[in-house]
């Protein structure tokens, strides 16, 4: 690599957003909701992300179908 670092990447240009859609709960287990999750896509989108990646586990939801369709266009 040649940088001092040890390390490379594929995109050095990239710059990262880290938005939380989720929090624990009073017995320290991760929980979400279509809410948080439509919300932080729509965040994303407004801080001008051009790409989204996420993994998680609800049930579906119109709220989450329209914030990844507001994504898209």
């Amino acid at each position: 690599t040649n940088n001092a670092l040890g390390v490379a990447g594929a995109a050095p240009e990239v710059h990262l957003l880290a938005i939380r859609i989720a929090s624990r709960d009073s017995l320290g287990r991760w929980t979400s909701d279509a809410g948080w999750i439509a919300e932080g896509i729509d965040k994303a989108i407004d801080l001008g992300a051009r790409v989204l990646n996420s993994s998680w586990g609800v049930e579906e939801s119109e709220n989450v179908r329209r914030a990844v369709q507001r994504a898209l266009n």
